[in-house]
């Protein structure tokens, strides 16, 4: 047990118990925080392999931002980050409840135990690395992302709980950062070139920033609690592993608790909600809100469900999601765009408005009808993008010619603008119909796609590098790392190919292991109770059986590998190198596209996957993602091979060492020696390239980034309305 982590985290939460009690102490608690986050993070830094929060995400040779990203990726980690802002804004509004939700999200981290050891674990056991960090987190988003998210929430929890709306907008501001952040982080990362993903974890941050927009537009104390309860469901789905993209923390009892304050609280800030005087802010601010609680509860019930009954049941993502809330939702929004122009261009036009409005659900269903502008997206989705593209830009047209503040109608502008760039991307960023396949059989060579725009219309591999991955893996002491057979005392001598060509053989069954029984031919040297001793050689191979049948494949196979194999065994390393990376430069249209794939066993350790794709972009009007898979190949009854694991396995057998090789070859889905050797022998040669396009993605990114920069200066200005 690690004594002064224990000792700071019992201080933090008993200062941060005693300010709730008396404000005055807010500083000494704020000052005890800062400290304890300071530790949990120098932890990381210094790598502190004998804490197990530290060796589950952390490994020698790591960059200093991995290691941030380490930090975060860990319940404690989150929560410390979540609750300096939450004291922040209990010292900002002196007010003692922010103090109290401190102290109680404290326990909540320290019911996982940071200050744990590995010798806690495994007494006697000293690391000497860690398991390293998920692949998906190795990035440059990893740290900013959820730092501006988990701030955001502090500081919108706080100001609920101080009843400080100015507190409550900055939390706003950071959620909607984060928001945009993570869609950088899922564009350029992830394979498929899109930025949402209808993840339970993104819909439960979505409906945390609408919850918060409503509660800033009707200024109601009410709908910021119920803000704060939506964001601790928000938090618990992230942490519960409710969610298989955003599974990064784990999968613990613990953040089941959240569930169950989050619906309180979200009951208790719903009844308490005013009636604002300006009716038809209420009317769109109540949509937004409502919008909010249909997604929560479509996120929240099934995991509430699961906890209190044990029954498996996941909240919809993905194409369930698509295919049950979104046009519900795209309804939803569409009727708010009609009651923004309502609104803006004054009541006294509602007949002719809802008129309009009503007209373009027409026009769009018969433009619909002869034009798919995503032409691979059923009818119904290019009838929605035609009528968010109209509505959002009719509400734009009022809100410009409104009589608010500059800042006002550049925000609301600004906003309705990334509507309609948003829905001229989302299907091209969302279905992977989009994507089109190209065999890449020489570096170099220029291949034409014949296909239309938005496509790039030649592409080509210049340059492929490959290089080790400089971290240093453990592999952990209860992980299925068994220690390889020996096979020595069934081979004499390893030379040339063997094949049992000519002999009688039979193979046999004994306590789970086949052997090869030759029953004619070669050098009788004795039985085993009916079974005959045989030697027999081929091609400089020889051979005592009865041979297991692991052996005798793998020497058919590839003998060189099976000699290296019997040379290096005895070698029990737990420490291998973190992976493989495989730098490549395309060229699509004349545009260079940098790319990285790599092979990365932290994610076979942690069961996310090993082969990072190599992803790439080129911008435009037409975003332009680019993807490098490695040469495969397919055995029939086998693992599907790729160059980088192969290189990888490879490394492993030039360090001597066959007890690891074969724990990464039956991860990833392979047998024993046979698939070794196999693997060692073969390599495919055909890269293949995968391209999609994404419109106005760049404009996209633009635009959020204005509405950032307005709101900002909005709140920094409140008279700014």
């Amino acid at each position: 047990m690690d004594v002064p982590y224990l000792a700071l985290l019992a201080a933090a939460a008993a200062l941060s118990a005693a300010s709730a009690w008396r404000v005055k102490l807010g500083p000494a608690a704020l000052g005890a925080l800062a400290v304890l986050a300071g530790y949990h993070y120098a932890a990381y830094f210094a790598g502190r392999f004998d804490l197990v929060i530290v060796y589950i995400n952390a490994a020698l040779g790591q960059s200093l931002l991995e290691r941030a990203a380490g930090a975060l990726a860990t319940i404690p980690g989150a929560v410390l980050t979540m609750v300096l802002p939450l004291a922040v804004a209990g010292v900002w509004a002196r007010s003692r409840w922010p103090f109290a939700a401190a102290a109680l999200l404290l326990l909540y981290a320290a019911a996982e135990k940071p200050f744990a050891t590995v010798d806690d674990v495994f007494p006697g056991y000293g690391p000497a690395s860690g398991m390293g960090l998920n692949p998906l987190l190795r990035s440059i988003w990893a740290v900013p992302h959820p730092v501006a998210v988990l701030a955001g929430y502090g500081l919108l929890l706080g100001g609920a709980l101080a009843r400080r709306l100015d507190i409550f907008k900055w939390g706003w501001w950071l959620t909607s950062l984060g928001l945009l952040l993570g869609a950088l982080w899922s564009y350029e990362t992830f394979g498929w070139a899109g930025y949402w993903a209808w993840d339970p974890v993104e819909n439960a941050l979505l409906a945390v920033w609408l919850a918060a927009t409503a509660a800033i537009h009707l200024k109601s104390w009410g709908a910021q609690l119920a803000t704060a309860g939506i964001l601790l469901g928000a938090v618990a789905l992230n942490q519960g592993g409710f969610s298989a993209l955003h599974s990064f923390v784990g999968s613990t009892p613990t953040p089941q608790i959240l569930l169950f304050a989050s619906a309180a609280l979200t009951v208790l800030g719903l009844l308490r909600i005013a009636v604002p005087k300006d009716l038809g802010l209420g009317v769109a601010a109540g949509g937004m809100l409502a919008t909010a609680l249909v997604i929560y509860v479509v996120n929240a019930a099934p995991a509430l469900y699961s906890v209190t009954t044990g029954a498996s049941i996941a909240p919809p993502a993905g194409d369930v999601f698509v295919a049950w809330l979104l046009l519900p939702l795209a309804s939803a929004v569409y009727a708010g765009t009609a009651v923004m122009s309502i609104y803006y261009a004054g009541v006294g036009k509602w007949k002719y408005i809802v008129a309009l409005y009503a007209l373009y659900i027409f026009v769009a269903a018969a433009v619909a009808w002869v034009y798919k502008y995503a032409s691979e997206s059923p009818t119904s989705t290019n009838f929605f993008i035609y009528l968010l593209w109209m509505g959002s830009a009719t509400a734009a047209y009022y809100v410009a010619k409104s009589r608010h503040s500059p800042l006002h109608k550049a925000l609301h502008v600004a906003t309705l603008l990334l509507l309609i760039f948003i829905a001229a991307s989302g299907p091209y960023a969302y279905s992977q119909s989009y994507y089109k396949l190209l065999a890449v059989d020489s570096i170099g060579a220029r291949y034409f796609t014949l296909l239309p725009w938005p496509y790039p219309q030649s592409i080509s591999v210049e340059k492929v590098e490959v290089a080790p991955d400089g971290r240093v893996v453990e592999i952990p002491p209860n992980a299925p790392l068994r220690n390889p057979p020996n096979y020595s005392a069934f081979v004499e001598k390893v030379g040339g190919r063997f094949t049992l060509d000519g002999l009688n053989y039979t193979v046999v069954d004994a306590s789970g292991v086949k052997y090869v029984v030759v029953w004619g031919g070669g050098q009788r040297l004795g039985s085993v109770g009916e079974v005959p001793v045989v030697r027999v050689e081929r091609n400089g191979t020889a051979v005592i059986f009865p041979a297991p049948l692991d052996l005798v494949e793998a020497l058919s196979e590839n003998p060189a590998a099976v000699e290296q194999y019997l040379r290096c065994h005895g070698n029990n390393s737990a420490l291998v190198p973190g992976g493989f990376i495989i730098n490549a430069v395309l060229t699509a249209d004349g545009n260079e596209v940098p790319l990285s794939l790599r092979f990365d066993v932290s994610g076979v350790l942690k069961g996310v996957g090993a082969v990072a794709i190599g992803v790439g972009h080129f911008e435009g009007l037409v975003g332009q993602t680019v993807l490098l898979l490695p040469p495969s190949s397919l055995e029939i009854g086998g693992p599907a091979w790729d160059l980088a694991t192969a290189l990888y396995v490879k490394t492993l057998m030039e360090q001597c060492n066959p007890r690891a090789a074969l724990f990464i070859i039956e991860r990833m889905g392979g047998r024993g020696l046979a698939d070794l050797a196999r693997y060692l022998h073969q390599g495919g040669s055909v890269w293949v390239v995968a391209f999609k396009p994404v419109p106005a993605v760049t404009l996209v990114w633009t635009t959020s980034a204005a509405v950032l920069v307005i709101s900002f200066l909005m709140i920094k200005r409140p008279e700014e309305r």
